[in-house]
């Protein structure tokens, strides 16, 4: 009759200890899943604020040499072009050159971050060329009618003015 009771309170322990292996793997895996989730989300954060700086560092550098190629060479091949002396392909390889530029001058980080969060950064680039030409074209416009760049002359917040209730 001893080894029966031995028996049970064996079968008993082996149950009760196998039952809290169980429950504490799952604890465990529950806790390990959670975990994961902050660390992605706090990697996807990272990301999102080293996408953030190199999107600012990419708008200045694209204002720049948009400002210096529409300063000069694409004025010249726009004139060109309007008086039938280069053709509007000329013109459009521009655009080419000024892409291939802005990258130049980025450091490799941020290329490596624009790469990471957009996958296709020429073609960013390119749109944000497309974006910045308007206004770099607006500033020359302004300059050359004896204003200031990034001014529009209406004397409101747009303006830089401060605007102040009356």
């Amino acid at each position: 009759m001893e080894n029966w009771l031995v028996g049970l309170v064996m079968a008993v322990g082996l149950s009760l200890a196998a039952y809290l292996a169980e429950s504490g793997a799952r604890v465990l895996r529950a806790e390990l899943k959670k975990k994961k989730a902050e660390a992605e989300a706090a990697e996807r954060h990272v990301m999102a604020v080293a996408f953030e700086g190199a999107d600012k560092v990419l708008e200045k550098v694209t204002r720049i040499t948009v400002g210096k190629l529409e300063g000069g060479i694409a004025a010249e091949l726009r004139e060109k072009v309007k008086n039938g002396e280069a053709e509007y392909e000329d013109l459009c390889r521009v655009s080419e050159t000024a892409c291939r530029e802005i990258i130049d001058q980025m450091k490799p980080e941020i290329q490596t971050v624009l790469l990471e969060c957009i996958g296709d950064m020429e073609g960013y680039i390119k749109n944000r060329i497309e974006s910045v030409l308007p206004e770099v074209k607006a500033d020359y416009a302004r300059v050359a009618a004896g204003g200031l760049p990034g001014r529009t002359g209406r004397g409101d917040a747009a303006d830089g003015a401060v605007v102040t209730p009356a």
